[in-house]
């Protein structure tokens, strides 16, 4: 269902590994691993120390995507108002849409082309046309084995590693939110405002929005350790703060429908409820009845209705605490802690021009 490459296969995981060691001695080879003076030398590189820390977040993510995607098509039957068998049909078509005979052609073009096209730039053109500006042991006429390794490393985590779970993390929100979208606009997501969880019975969805969100969030990581080994200036701040709005687009947009659904289901069962409530107490003996019939009025049915009332008053109060986004504190807490919490690291960077970097400097 997911692409092969992915965490939990350990014959990528045999050739990652394989590769890391290739390079290795190829480096070791054409004593490219290290360099006297201000060169770096593969092992004293830092851009790929900080890629060798994103590369198992991105593939851990990937397979907890599958996870929440898995926990949300199980819940179908739940959210969907419809029977079981077309619950069943919607989960499956998004299955279906991930295997191999399934793909859709202008996605696998669309993240391939664009692997390639980065692999072609960043390993192959740039060190040729730009040499002082590239790292040395990527240089072709100095070191022609090394530059030959480096550019099929890259080809292999581009469009190996990265361009698979991209494809997967867009086919897989293009097969699962339009249609949750379209139940939505037909409304038939079954939204319970007093549902268990706190959040209308929808908090599958925004678990499964956050693990798609958290695999373009990995590359924060990535942005992190940049910014603070190398520095951060203004380009570099506005960069990584579209790149964080653009993870919000990701988060919250996908998550329209089910908002829009929530909210109406909110508002539907409060005015019921509150219409239940007035009728019961309508039914209250008056003061007038009271004044004439006595202790009499206190008989079995008055204590019923006035149970009744305490329940549809607790029934209200659950509903009315009902969010209108199907997330709740914590999965907003881990969120902002992907968006807002490294906004705030670049901003003290960029204030205290760099302080972090220097001390790092300093001590490394």
């Amino acid at each position: 269902m997911a692409p092969e490459l992915l965490a939990g296969n350990r014959r990528f995981q045999a050739v990652l590994t394989a590769w890391v060691a290739l390079f290795l001695l190829v480096g070791a080879v054409e004593g490219t691993l290290r360099f006297e003076g201000p060169d770096v030398g593969i092992l004293e590189d830092a851009i790929l120390a900080t890629l060798y820390v994103f590369l198992p977040l991105i593939l851990f993510t990937a397979g907890r995507v599958e996870e929440a995607m898995e926990r949300l098509l199980a819940a179908f039957p739940r959210l969907l108002d419809v029977d079981g068998q077309t619950a069943a049909e919607e989960a499956e078509a998004v299955r279906a849409g991930l295997r191999p005979g399934g793909r859709r052609r202008s996605v696998l073009i669309a993240v391939y082309g664009m692997a390639v096209l980065l692999v072609l730039i960043f390993q192959v053109l740039l060190p040729i046309a730009f040499p002082s500006e590239v790292r040395p042991w990527t240089l072709m006429p100095e070191r022609p084995l090394t530059f030959v390794v480096a550019v099929l490393w890259s080809s292999f985590l581009f469009c190996g590693l990265l361009a698979p779970i991209c494809w997967f993390i867009v086919e897989t929100a293009l097969l699962v939110f339009p249609t949750l979208h379209r139940y939505g606009k037909a409304r038939q997501l079954l939204v319970i405002p007093v549902a268990p969880d706190g959040q209308g019975g929808m908090a599958v969805v925004a678990e499964f929005a956050l693990a798609l969100t958290l695999v373009p969030g990995s590359a924060v990581v990535f942005g992190l350790l940049w910014g603070l080994l190398f520095g951060v200036d203004h380009v570099l701040f506005i960069g990584f703060s579209l790149y964080l709005a653009f993870l919000s687009a990701t988060f919250f947009l996908p998550l329209l429908s089910v908002h829009r659904a929530m909210k109406e289901a909110k508002e539907r069962e409060l005015a019921r409820l509150g219409e239940l409530f007035r009728v019961e107490y309508s039914r209250l003996p008056t003061s007038e009845e009271i004044a004439a019939r006595g202790d009499s009025v206190l008989d079995a049915d008055l204590s019923k209705r006035v149970a009744l009332m305490a329940q549809v008053e607790d029934l209200y109060r659950r509903a009315e605490e009902m969010p209108v986004w199907p997330f709740n504190f914590e999965t907003l807490r881990r969120f902002l802690g992907l968006t807002v919490a490294p906004a705030m690291l670049f901003l003290f960077q960029l204030v205290t021009e760099n302080a972090i970097t220097r001390w790092l400097q300093g001590v490394l």
